[in-house]
């Protein structure tokens, strides 16, 4: 989507986990695009998870946050991408 933004925030936790707080705006609505709802794909060497992001009621910003254990490939090339589509993405060292 050209107007869409978005943020990914990340903090690792005195145990060593990630805790990740994902946030996009100026979104279409995911039905236009043949979907309920809008899911962050984190994928990096190899390996992907994936986190539904939910709506902030009559905002039409959508987020998520999730705690993982993740390896340094994931810092250094993992990627992030908003579906469907993808209407929005990018490369995690990006979002530090």
């Amino acid at each position: 989507a050209p107007t869409a933004g978005g943020a990914v925030w990340m903090r690792t936790d005195s145990v060593g986990q990630t805790q990740l707080l994902v946030e996009v705006t100026n979104v279409p609505p995911p039905a236009q695009l043949g979907a309920s709802w809008y899911t962050a794909l984190f994928a990096f060497d190899g390996s992907s998870f994936e986190v539904p992001l939910v709506e902030a009621p009559g905002t039409g910003v959508w987020a998520a946050t999730t705690v993982q254990s993740l390896p340094a490939q994931f810092f250094a090339a993992g990627s992030a991408n908003i579906y469907p589509g993808p209407v929005l993405g990018g490369l995690v060292a990006n979002c530090r």
